[in-house]
């Protein structure tokens, strides 16, 4: 077996799926090249393409080519969908026109660290060459954007045995949350409000040890009035942001930009943590049932209920975070997506 990853990535989306491709087939029969799927237009004026992986696969006697999309819009790449064999998208609904045949839900993912800061760097100048020689880009900043995401890597994300369930301490009254404030739509008019109200009822809970907010960038909505004490300037580092989420006894999660499982659903999925959540909007792979994997929530009144019962109850906390990470190592981790990926053409 070939198998060929374009470069053309952007490599905080497509770690995730690299590694679940070293874990089923090693890295020897894996090579960096846009040769077999160069045809595809990389316009950044009209998609973002960058977070879409095109793997070209050779095996035996076939020639496969698959799209896994991890943008966070339900939409569709017109020229990576005519492409492909199998498109695999994270943020999707069946029930919704036009219906694609081509396209497949697969779990949501989060960027994580593949390699050494070495090879990272390395493979970030190399890639952004092979970028640059198939587009022939006169942009500079798409190069510059290209390799940013390699230093990202190295400077925000950690392995996948960081947020490994085994490293967990948790606390019986403890709660952090780091979260952006979105400034989109849907996020202004949802998201944004929903995260608040869990950060004051935890504030606001004489028996709960609350401790985040709402982390301030470029990209961040105007801060409401009364919303000052919950916004920060100060970004905290990737492993006192898994160390202090793996210590809270529960962690809040709903759907963010262009409504997207986002990050956040399988990094907690991940550390196995008990999650109080409102519906996703878009399809999974297998539903997350409520009071098994997931404590799902639908207002601020349910969301209250939701905060004491895992405050209180243990057992109902334990039983949670155990099925959370059953349904990660079911569905989600990278190794068994990549397997179930496969699966489509091995039949």
């Amino acid at each position: 077996m070939k198998i060929y990853i374009d470069p053309r990535c952007d490599i905080r989306y497509a770690s995730f799926y690299i590694k679940g491709l070293y874990d089923n087939f090693g890295k020897s029969c894996i090579t960096f090249s846009a040769k077999y799927s160069k045809q595809v237009s990389f316009n950044q004026f009209n998609s973002i393409v960058d977070r879409t992986l095109l793997i070209t696969i050779f095996d035996n006697d076939k020639i496969i080519r698959i799209v896994i999309d991890s943008r966070d819009p339900r939409s569709i790449l017109t020229d990576a969908y005519n492409w492909c064999d199998y498109y695999f998208k994270s943020n999707y609904k069946y029930n919704e026109p036009p219906e694609l045949e081509k396209v497949i839900i697969i779990p949501p993912s989060f960027a994580i660290n593949i390699w050494n800061p070495t090879i990272t760097l390395l493979k970030g100048f190399y890639h952004t060459f092979l970028s640059y020689r198939t587009n022939n880009y006169g942009n500079k900043r798409i190069l510059f954007d290209t390799f940013k995401s390699y230093i990202y890597q190295i400077t925000r994300r950690k392995t996948l045995k960081a947020y490994d369930k085994r490293y967990s301490k948790k606390s019986s009254n403890y709660i952090f949350i780091a979260c952006s404030l979105w400034n989109y739509k849907e996020c202004i008019e949802y998201t944004n409000t929903l995260r608040f109200n869990f950060m004051k009822l935890c504030k606001t809970n004489p028996h709960i040890d609350f401790e985040g907010g709402f982390i301030m960038n470029k990209l961040s909505a105007n801060i409401p009035v009364g919303w000052e004490r919950y916004c920060k300037t100060k970004r905290i580092s990737p492993a006192e942001y898994i160390n202090k989420t793996q210590h809270s006894f529960c962690v809040f999660n709903t759907p963010a930009v262009r409504e997207c499982h986002g990050w956040k659903l399988p990094e907690f999925l991940c550390m196995g943590k008990a999650i109080i959540s409102t519906p996703p909007k878009n399809d999974l792979t297998e539903p997350l049932k409520h009071g098994h994997e997931i404590y799902l929530i639908n207002n601020e009144s349910e969301l209250s209920t939701a905060i004491n019962i895992l405050l209180t109850d243990t057992n109902y906390r334990n039983k949670l975070e155990i099925n959370a990470r059953l349904y990660w190592e079911k569905y989600c981790a990278p190794q068994i997506v990549i397997k179930n990926i496969f699966a489509h053409f091995r039949r």
